[in-house]
């Protein structure tokens, strides 16, 4: 079993119990995270500051009376601008190629494993989940990464040469990406469901 902040094991949505170190550490973490609240949060992409609606207060579902913050509303205008920005970026991306694109998402699950505890915490404040379920959420968008990369690296980037029908012959298939794509994605799986979609991409 690896060790993660001081926190020996993995946490999944079927571990039934957990050591009090762990439920410890949480605790410290839900205290620690709270340093971040009430902050303002501008709408922005690609770095620069957008257009961005009224801030809109988000509660704790926990305790209505705590302010996690305050968040710019993103436009349906603004939404368009991500879009277009990414498209732009596609090209530099892809250029990359897809080893070191793997690379660079292993590094990502990396990090959010060695922050599982800050996450977490901050996901039981910001959507009410219970210890053990925001624990296994950070883990599983760690590991949803991390298959991604498995299939890109056991499929070779997904480029197959076909068999020959004839000796001058040279067929491929290739995988092509569809495009960008602006996903909203629902406020019960923060965590994974981005993990999940930008891991895919």
């Amino acid at each position: 079993m690896s060790e993660r902040n001081g926190i020996e094991g993995k946490v999944t949505y079927v571990s039934l119990a957990s050591s009090p170190e762990l439920q410890e550490a949480f605790d410290r973490a839900l205290t620690d995270i709270q340093t971040s609240f009430g902050r303002t949060y501008r709408c922005s992409i690609g770095g620069e500051h957008a257009t961005g609606g009224e801030p809109l207060e988000i509660r704790s579902p926990i305790d209505r009376r705590v302010l996690l913050g305050r968040i710019e509303q993103a436009s349906a205008d603004d939404v368009a601008s991500a879009v277009e920005l990414a498209d732009a970026a596609f090209a530099g991306w892809r250029a990359l190629g897809w080893q070191r694109r793997v690379e660079i998402l292993r590094t990502a699950a990396e990090a959010i494993s060695e922050r599982r505890l800050e996450l977490a915490a901050l996901m039981s404040w910001e959507v009410g989940k219970n210890r053990i379920e925001a624990l296994a959420e950070v883990e599983e968008s760690a590991d949803l990464l991390r298959y991604y990369c498995d299939q890109m690296e056991r499929n070779g980037g997904y480029r197959f040469e076909l068999e020959r029908v004839s000796p001058g012959e040279s067929t491929e298939s290739v995988y092509l990406p569809y495009g960008v794509w602006g996903v909203i994605s629902p406020f019960n799986f923060p965590l994974a469901l981005a993990a999940g979609m930008v891991g895919g991409a």
